[in-house]
C-alpha cells in the first residue's frame, strides 16, 4: 500500500479523484477463519485447500437479490457450497462524487468445493463459474479463486484502506501481493475495469487488440462483454492455464514470445520451439506492455518486444520486488542495482510457504531466469499456511535470461 501511494503521481486523475486502484493477494485465511466462527461455521475450514473466496461487484440498476440467488444456484450446481457471505462491508464515504455515482454493491462469498466434477482441478472448475457469472449478468467477479482474492476501487490508493474494512484488520496477511494504478487512456473509468484482475496488472496498451481478440476467439477463449484491452488479455492468459494447462510462464511465453533476433541466438531445438509459437499464436499482444502477474504461488513479470513500459526487478527488505517505477520504494533499499527487463523477456519467482520452529510464518521464495532456479532465500512473512505446496515445476523449454 505504501508502495501504491508513493506511485499516485504516476496514475490518473479527473476533478481529484483517482481512475482506480487495486491490489490481488493471498486470501486473508486467518481473518476468514474469523468470519466463519463468528458465524457459527468450523474456522479451520478456512485453511482447507477446497475452501474458496468470490469478490462479485454487482451494478446497483440491477435486481441484486434475484442476481445473488440465481449466483448461488449456479454455485451449487458447480458442487460448491456457500458457508458465509457478506455485502457492502465498506465505507462509500471516502468515495469522490463519480465513484459515489458508480458505485457497485460488494459482494463477498466464501466457499467449500464439496462435489466439485475431479475430472478438472478446483481452479479449472472456478474459471468456468467465473465465465458462466459474467455471461449470464451483468457483473464483475473480480476474484474467485481458492488462492487470491482481489480488491479494487475508483480511486486513488491512499483511499483502498480506508474503503475495504479488510484491509485495516490485522489478520489480513499476505506473502505475495500485486498493486496497480490506473491511468485510462481508451476506456472510461469505472470499476469494472480497475486492476488488477484474476491473472494481472497491465501498464500500457495492447495496439493489437483486435487481432489478439480474434486469434483469441478461435482457441474458444470466453472474452470479457466490452472488456478494456487489459482485461481481454487477462482473460486469454486465464484460459491458457485452465482450458490449456499451460502454468504462468507458459502463458506469458505464448503471449509474448521472443523476436526474431532473439530466437536466433538459442540452442536449435529453442529456436524450433519458439518459431513454433510465434507461428501458432502469434505476436498479438504487443503494446507498449509491461506485465506483472500472480497464478498460485507463482510471480511473471514480462515486457513485450517494444520494452516501452518499464518493468524492472530489484531486492528490498521483501525477497523480490518489480514495480513499475523505482520511486515505489527508498533508493538506500535497493540492491542490487534496478534491472530493466530488455524486450520480450521475464522474469520469474515463486514462493513456498512453511511453517516456522519459532511460530512464525517464513516463505522460502526462488526466482527463475531461465531453465533453472538462480537463488533461493527465507525470510519471515506474515501468511498464515495450512500446509507447504509442492514445488513448481522448471520451465523445461529454457527462457532466456535477462542481461
Amino acid at each position: 500500500m505504501d508502495a501504491l501511494v508513493k506511485m499516485e503521481h504516476r496514475s490518473g486523475f479527473i476533478d481529484g479523484e483517482g481512475d482506480g486502484c487495486g491490489i490481488l493477494c493471498d486470501i486473508p485465511r486467518t481473518l476468514w477463519a474469523q468470519k466463519l466462527l463468528a458465524s457459527g461455521k468450523p474456522g479451520e475450514l478456512a485453511f482447507d485447500k477446497r475452501f474458496a473466496v468470490g469478490h462479485i461487484f454487482i451494478p446497483r440498476n440491477l435486481d441484486r437479490d434475484a442476481v445473488m440467488a440465481d449466483i448461488r444456484a449456479r454455485m451449487a450446481d458447480a458442487g460448491f457450497t456457500v458457508l458465509h457471505e457478506e455485502v457492502d462491508n465498506v465505507n462509500p464515504g471516502v468515495l469522490g462524487k463519480n465513484a459515489r455515482k458508480e458505485s457497485p454493491t460488494f459482494w463477498q462469498v466464501a466457499l467449500l468445493a464439496e462435489n466439485v466434477d475431479t475430472g478438472r482441478s478446483l481452479e479449472a472448475a472456478l474459471f468456468e463459474l467465473h465465465v458462466a457469472i459474467e455471461a449470464a449478468h451483468n457483473v464483475h467477479v473480480a476474484s474467485l479463486s481458492n488462492h487470491t482474492v482481489a480488491y479494487k476501487v475508483m480511486g486513488a490508493a491512499g483511499i483502498l484502506p480506508q474503503y475495504f474494512a479488510d484491509i485495516g484488520r490485522p489478520e489480513f496477511q499476505s506473502t505475495v501481493t500485486i498493486g496497480h494504478n490506473r491511468y485510462s487512456t481508451n476506456t472510461l473509468s469505472n470499476f469494472f475495469r480497475v486492476q488488477p484482475f484474476t491473472l494481472l496488472g497491465h501498464n500500457g496498451e495492447i495496439n493489437t487488440i483486435t487481432r489478439l481478440e480474434e486469434e483469441a476467439e478461435m482457441l474458444g477463449v470466453p472474452l470479457v462483454a466490452g472488456g478494456s484491452d487489459s482485461q481481454n488479455l487477462n482473460r486469454t492468459a486465464e484460459a491458457l492455464i485452465h482450458r490449456y494447462n499451460l502454468t504462468l510462464f507458459e502463458a506469458m511465453e505464448f503471449l509474448f514470445p521472443p523476436i526474431l533476433n532473439e530466437i536466433k541466438q538459442l540452442r536449435p531445438e529453442l529456436q524450433d520451439l519458439y518459431a513454433y509459437i510465434r507461428e501458432a499464436w502469434g505476436h498479438f499482444a504487443q503494446g507498449p506492455a509491461g506485465i506483472v502477474s500472480r497464478y498460485k504461488d507463482e510471480c511473471v513479470f514480462s515486457v513485450d518486444a517494444w520494452a516501452c513500459a518499464r518493468c524492472g526487478w530489484w531486492r528490498t527488505s521483501a525477497p523480490c520486488t518489480s514495480p513499475r517505477s523505482r520511486g515505489s520504494s527508498r533508493q538506500r533499499r535497493w540492491w542490487p542495482n534496478p534491472s530493466p527487463l530488455p524486450p520480450a523477456k521475464r522474469w520469474a519467482s515463486s514462493c513456498f510457504r512453511k511453517a516456522a520452529s519459532a511460530g512464525t510464518p517464513t516463505t522460502s521464495c526462488r526466482r527463475r531466469c531461465g531453465g533453472a532456479w538462480r537463488k533461493r532465500w527465507t525470510f519471515a512473512g506474515s501468511a498464515i499456511a495450512s500446509s507447504s505446496d509442492s514445488p513448481r515445476r522448471t520451465w523445461r523449454y529454457g527462457s532466456r535470461s535477462p542481461r
